[in-house]
């Protein structure tokens, strides 16, 4: 089984980072599907990462172990320590904010494409 991993801080030591794996693969060995990942400028200037990048992925949760597998921090930018996407952070599935779905659990088929939008506020 192929494991990904994103890097979270460690709150029972100041500075220390734990890994919290996703697996890649669907129960039974199945191979995850492939889906398209887009991702907004400011968080491809922040990682030197690309617009479109096409990923393995199971969930909306392992879409963001194998982003930050690739591009190391990016986890931390997106999800919180405890497992959810940040306030400023927002994830569509086919048009669909996650937040109504199954949050990063939402699971993916072959062919979705994940966009990554940041929050726009302002007056």
């Amino acid at each position: 089984m192929t494991m990904a991993s994103i890097s979270q801080p460690d709150n029972s030591q100041p500075g220390s980072v734990q890994a919290v794996t996703s697996s890649v693969n669907q129960p039974g060995g199945r191979p995850s599907p492939q889906v398209i990942v887009r991702i907004p400028a400011q968080i491809r200037r922040l990682y030197g990462a690309n617009a479109r990048e096409t990923l393995d992925a199971a969930s909306v949760a392992d879409v963001v172990a194998q982003l930050d597998a690739r591009y190391p921090g990016m986890g931390e930018r997106l999800m919180e320590p405890g497992g959810q996407l940040r306030r400023w952070v927002n994830v569509f599935v086919q048009g669909d904010d996650v937040r109504s779905l199954q949050g990063v659990d939402t699971p993916l088929q072959r062919g979705d494409e994940v966009w990554i939008v940041p929050s726009v506020a302002g007056g």
